[in-house]
């Protein structure tokens, strides 16, 4: 190739080469600033419109009664019943009661099944219409639907019966409900709630079976996992760790796991429910006093004590209003003075770290300290009223953040902690005096500053990743909806932003967004504007 050809054959890929750069840094561009685009599913409007948990049906309101609509805004029901005559099931299953005293279970506007005279203790339904319908349970007796599906034609329902709640197993076999009695326990993997197990009382005696094929695994002891097994309870036998599973057998309590492996043997009257995924000790009482043993059912610390905690290779300890934490050679860390009335509550948060807070019960048990063990056992004191802990929307601790904070001469100074090490710090400065704030999550990355001041409410947004701070000045009101781990819904009042996966977008809505929802890869709004309810629909473009 000669020094021309050369020449031109590299100058031609250099220009190819930009061009595909330039063409995927435009697509890249366009992806970062895609378009946020709203469609107004219900042109029309309603007076309102609410969700309904386990459907994708909504309830609208028109003329003061209630009809039926999807989330395309389709008319499933004409407006035509009393809201609470429409009950609804999983499944897109409902009940309504007619203008004529009938009972109809339907299901996407179509009749399934007139139950109006039927005094069957359980109705087993289906559409026959659509074949890839799942059945449903109808209970009579309290006029409910089964409330979960455990698996395969098996279902949990929770019937308030007599005064009391009871929960049934019911299986489906040839057509026909068969009831199982128990109880279900609920084992708490953490921060997660699976349930595997099902808590059954026959005779005073209580068992714990597997829910998925009904088997025996703990049998004959009058108390399983971490909460009394009385009938009457909706909710009974929770297990928190089904590792460690405190069970107690002719008043003397001790740990099994779930194939019954005795880990520590029934020998005391009370046994601490194990928080740990894998405690080093445990917590037990003896002759009314506390002390601490290890897996070998070995004296760690003697049953003196009116109250003990363990966290790893720490002791919490309290006899005679001291508390003393201590690690598990009995080498003192902290001591200090309760009072006489002074309550000490213990919480672990994913192993990471264990936080004790003490009330003040001649105060209406306001809390007055908060004290920070982490896995390595440092310690840290904090004040409460400088302390707050990082909750999502549903109160649920946001990974295991916590953060502290101080005001002075109307700056904010906030440290958000991992543990005890500080993961970031933020400074607010307002004009305004502040006069009370707190912080909320609204993703796993992202938290809300409320501020309460002399001039009104102020809000924050803090990304704890980044560092970045998004202020919003003179706005009166703000709704966070969180739609899963990632995206997120804020709306406020007087601008009527909205925040959507973190970004401001360029789209502004009039109107005020009164809920949102994600259902499956779709997300949805409702909004009012003049008394008028909208359904939204959120897409990206």
């Amino acid at each position: 190739m000669t020094g021309k050809s050369k020449l031109a054959f590299w100058t031609i890929t250099l220009i190819i080469l930009f061009g595909l750069l330039s063409i995927v840094g435009y697509m890249m561009i366009n992806e970062y600033q895609e378009e946020i685009v709203y469609q107004n599913l219900t042109p029309n409007g309603y007076e309102d419109i609410k969700t309904n948990k386990n459907t994708t049906l909504l309830t609208y309101e028109k003329n003061k009664k209630y009809g039926i609509m999807d989330y395309n805004g389709n008319l499933i029901e004409d407006a035509l019943y009393e809201f609470n005559d429409i009950l609804y099931g999983y499944d897109n299953y409902y009940r309504v009661f007619t203008s004529d005293n009938k009972i109809l279970i339907k299901r996407n506007g179509k009749l399934v099944k007139d139950i109006t005279n039927n005094e069957d203790k359980y109705i087993l339904l289906k559409d026959e219409t659509d074949k890839d319908s799942e059945y449903i349970i109808y209970i009579t007796s309290d006029n409910s639907f089964a409330t979960t599906k455990i698996k395969d034609d098996t279902y949990i329902a929770n019937i308030f019966d007599n005064d009391k709640y009871t929960a049934k197993i019911l299986d489906v076999k040839e057509g026909i409900v068969n009831e199982l009695d128990g109880f279900i326990g609920k084992v708490n993997n953490r921060n997660s709630a699976l349930e595997k197990y099902l808590i059954q009382i026959i005779e005073d005696k209580v068992n714990l079976l597997s829910i998925y094929d009904y088997s025996v695994l703990l049998e004959g002891y009058s108390k399983i996992g971490d909460e009394e097994n009385i009938a009457g309870y909706e909710y009974c036998g929770s297990i928190n760790n089904d590792n460690y599973i405190t069970v107690c057998k002719d008043n003397k309590c001790g740990i099994v796991n779930s194939s019954d492996e005795v880990l520590l043997p029934l020998d005391y009257e009370e046994v601490k429910m194990v928080e740990q995924v894998e405690p080093l000790y445990f917590a037990v009482s003896k002759n009314g006093k506390y002390g601490i043993v290890n897996f070998n059912n070995e004296e760690a610390v003697e049953f003196i004590y009116d109250n003990v905690g363990s966290y790893n290779n720490t002791f919490i300890l309290e006899k005679d209003n001291q508390l003393l934490i201590t690690d598990n050679k009995l080498n003192k860390q902290l001591q200090i003075q309760l009072k006489s009335n002074d309550n000490v509550e213990y919480s672990i948060y994913n192993d990471e770290y264990i936080k004790i807070l003490i009330h003040d019960m001649s105060n209406a048990g306001t809390p007055s300290k908060i004290i920070i063990i982490d896995q390595d056992n440092n310690i840290k004191e904090y004040k409460y009223e400088e302390f707050i802990d990082i909750n999502n929307n549903e109160g649920k601790m946001s990974k295991d953040y916590y953060a502290t904070y101080n005001i002075k001469n109307n700056e904010v100074y906030i440290d958000v902690y991992d543990g005890l090490s500080i993961k970031k710090s933020f400074t607010i400065i307002q004009i305004n005096e502040i006069t009370n704030m707190y912080l909320d999550a609204i993703s796993s990355s992202e938290l809300l500053l409320k501020m309460k001041t002399s001039n009104g409410d102020y809000y924050t947004i803090l990304n704890i990743d980044t560092g970045n701070i998004v202020i919003n000045d003179a706005v009166k009101k703000i709704n966070v909806r969180n739609m899963d781990n990632s995206d997120f819904i804020v709306d406020i009042e007087d601008s009527n932003l909205i925040y959507y996966k973190s970004d401001l977008i360029s789209k502004v809505l009039e109107e005020n967004v009164i809920n949102s929802i994600k259902v499956t890869d779709e997300t949805y709004i409702i909004t009012k504007l003049d008394n008028t309810v909208y359904l939204y629909k959120i897409a990206r473009r």
